[in-house]
């Protein structure tokens, strides 16, 4: 009875580990996705922001 139990314990650790592995290998090798029109909302918030905290703020022209 004991071996069955332990049996189970390798094979659920296993079974997690090569789960795990699989999931870091589609990670590191999946699609790179385009960069959106709007990837420079972030620096908008910021500004915005900025502006608010403090009146006297100049924001800087958007990067490219």
């Amino acid at each position: 009875m004991r071996y069955s139990i332990m049996l189970q314990l390798v094979v659920v650790t296993t079974l997690i580990m090569v789960a795990s592995g699989a999931f870091f290998a589609w990670l590191q090798n999946r699609p790179r996705l385009e960069p959106f029109e709007g990837s420079q909302v972030g620096y908008a918030f910021l500004v915005a922001a900025a502006a608010e905290a403090s009146p006297s703020y100049q924001a800087a022209p958007a990067p490219p």
